[in-house]
């Protein structure tokens, strides 16, 4: 991934972890689930690995398969956004003066990050 898309990412992750989650539907492909699980959304999706945000929903409703060289890009993608959330939880464990709803926010963040982490242990080698 380049630098560029990488900041992009970086600077784009860190508000959508926040907005409230709706569940993606179980029969996504589990990379494309993660991603949406740690709040990055289809445009985000799209813009970092050079597709069109139709193809991400076509790939997502399982209408089209991910063809080897973007299931890889979308593999690094995860390992990315997955790395960011981490380090986002990691840095607010710091933070004791955390009003009661942003300490409930970061709770519901932190369970997010299991998810994925319990979701990508199933389905990586």
């Amino acid at each position: 991934m380049s630098k560029l898309k990488g900041e992009f990412l970086a600077s784009s992750l860190v508000p959508e972890i926040y907005r409230p989650l709706v569940a993606p539907p179980r029969s996504q492909p589990p990379v494309l689930r993660a991603l949406f699980i740690l709040g990055v959304t289809t445009k985000t999706v799209a813009e970092c690995i050079g597709v069109a945000p139709p193809t991400v929903s076509n790939w997502s409703a399982g209408r089209i398969p991910i063809p080897a060289d973007r299931a890889r890009a979308l593999d690094d993608l995860l390992r990315f956004a997955l790395s960011a959330a981490r380090h986002c939880e990691q840095r607010s464990r710091t933070r004791d003066h955390l009003s009661p709803v942003k300490k409930a926010t970061v709770e519901t963040f932190r369970s997010r990050i299991a998810e994925v982490e319990v979701l990508v242990g199933e389905t990586r080698p």
